[in-house]
């Protein structure tokens, strides 16, 4: 197994051109070559010459854990999307109000009259009432 991390990544055809121009210039034949060997091949080239003007640092290697942290998927590796993909669908979900039809209307518009008549005049609220409002109570609590 080659260390390293394996990317995955789309060339826009200005740079799949620019892998052919490098390859060539470089006197690299490219008939046995896959297109993602030539396109880490360039790449691999053009990093190593960025080492050499100077433009990046060469670097031991002590570093990478440091410096690759902030692109790390919380330590879940290759599967890391799809464990946060499930994650996600294993938290309770939102309660989604029922769809407010005419019944519905008409019956929390009785449940608001019992409710108020039960506050407002005991006297006059009876079992039938009592036994009506229970019911519907957990609809409209």
């Amino acid at each position: 197994m080659t260390p390293g991390i394996v990317v995955s990544l789309r060339v826009n055809p200005t740079d799949v051109m620019a892998v052919i121009d490098t390859l060539s210039y470089l006197g690299i034949p490219s008939a046995n070559l896959s297109f993602n060997q030539a396109t880490k091949l360039v790449l691999s080239a053009s990093l190593e010459s960025h080492r050499q003007a100077g433009i990046i640092p060469r670097r031991g290697g002590f570093e990478y854990s440091e410096m690759l942290e902030p692109f790390q998927q919380q330590g879940f590796g290759a599967r890391g999307r799809r464990l946060q993909v499930a994650k996600l669908l294993a938290q309770p979900t939102t309660v989604v109000p029922p769809v407010e039809t005419p019944e519905r209307r008409a019956r929390k518009v009785r449940y608001e009259e019992l409710l108020f008549r039960r506050n407002e005049d005991p006297m006059n609220f009876n079992d039938a009432d009592l036994n009506e409002l229970a019911s519907l109570m957990p609809d409209f609590q």
